[in-house]
């Protein structure tokens, strides 16, 4: 009986045995499957043909910004009009919209007869003077040695500084015209005169044609000095108390938002717009190449107020679903693939394509380029 019994519990331990060592078997092919399953595999074809990149997280500056909008301006001396004092007809034109001049270059050319009437009339009132100046000096001397009356010296005086008068400002507005007295009183008259270009700069408007006839200061062309053009843009009341002279300023158009500028605060308005709630401030542009500046352009405007430095990630290698948000950690490499597990995380401010993480010191191997066409869920 005894024996039978022995017989019986070594029966039950074997077969207890194997049930244990057989579920211990199965327990650990599913962890093994589900680990396999949690994995993503990317060969490596597709990490070459979608130019993938492995890395760490890196330090990164980040700024704390005030958002605002404002436009490209020009101050007084850096936008010129060009005009004539006098009616005519355009005889040519040598620069165009778009064309770049420097201060001095003629850009177009007025014929006009008026310009003949005054040249002549200045050569006559010089002709005129040059006699007068004789009589003038002569009665001078004689009223000096009271030779002649006091009265015909006056008279003489008289005509003589009258004429002067007429000569100077005929003379000035001679000059005024861009023509030289000198060659005029020599007998050299021209047709023409020449509107040059007072400033270095753009020509930004162009308002003539060939054989138009045109009025005095009716504006012709317009020419915009692009170095001399500064960033004017509105900060709200709210954020009126970060705002300090010297602070950083980013800026770009909106047509062009991968193309951003930079500059420094210099003026900080000193009143409220009583309508928009906000004040007008000025910055002087950094940027040396200016050529892509439109006078009157509308630019979205980033004013820096703080800036630390914390751990970040480009901001394309991370995953969002919800409200959470996950990145890609290689796991291993086997065989020329590579497996990622996907990993949560918490994350900051962004800033100019990088994301801050948060306390994830350990965080490395992360795809952080070529994530784009890959379906995770």
């Amino acid at each position: 009986m005894r024996k039978l019994n022995y017989f019986f519990n070594s029966i039950l331990f074997l077969s207890v045995t194997f049930l244990i060592s057989c579920s211990d078997s199965s327990n650990q092919e599913n962890n093994e499957a589900g680990m396999k399953d949690s994995l993503i595999q990317i060969t490596k074809a597709q990490f070459e043909t979608e130019k993938m990149q492995i890395g760490d997280p890196v330090l990164y500056d980040f700024e704390d910004v005030i958002k605002s909008n404002g436009y490209i301006s020009s101050p007084p001396n850096g936008k010129a009009q060009i005009s004539t004092q006098i009616p005519g007809i355009v005889k040519n034109i040598s620069k165009s919209i778009g064309d770049y001049v420097e201060k001095g270059s003629i850009l177009c050319t007025i014929e006009s007869n008026e310009i003949i009437m005054i040249q002549q009339d200045f050569i006559e009132t010089a002709n005129k003077l040059k006699a007068l100046t004789a009589d003038y000096n002569r009665m001078k001397t004689l009223n000096d040695e009271n030779i002649t009356s006091q009265k015909n010296f006056m008279t003489v005086e008289s005509e003589y500084k009258n004429m002067q008068a007429k000569y100077n400002g005929l003379k000035a507005r001679i000059e005024m015209l861009k023509l030289n007295p000198n060659n005029i009183q020599e007998g050299n008259v021209s047709s023409s005169i020449n509107l040059y270009s007072p400033i270095n700069g753009y020509i930004t408007m162009q308002n003539c044609l060939l054989g138009q006839y045109i009025e005095p200061q009716q504006v012709l062309m317009q020419v915009v000095d692009v170095n001399k053009l500064y960033l004017q843009f509105f900060v709200f009341e709210k954020d009126i108390a970060k705002l300090k002279i010297g602070q950083k300023v980013y800026f770009y158009s909106s047509d062009n938002k991968s193309k951003t500028l930079n500059a420094t605060v210099t003026a900080i308005g000193k009143s409220i717009n009583s309508t928009t709630k906000s004040i007008e401030c000025k910055a002087v542009i950094n940027n040396d190449d200016k050529s892509s500046l439109l006078d009157g352009m509308y630019v979205n405007v980033n004013v820096v107020t703080t800036k630390s430095t914390a751990l970040s990630l480009p901001t394309d290698a991370i995953i969002k679903s919800g409200n959470d948000n996950f990145v890609l950690q290689k796991e291993k490499e086997k065989n020329g693939n590579y497996y990622f597990i996907k990993k949560p995380i918490k994350i900051g401010m962004s800033l100019n394509g990088f994301t801050e993480i948060i306390d994830d010191k350990n965080l490395k191997n992360v795809l952080i380029k070529g994530i784009y066409n890959l379906k995770v869920e």
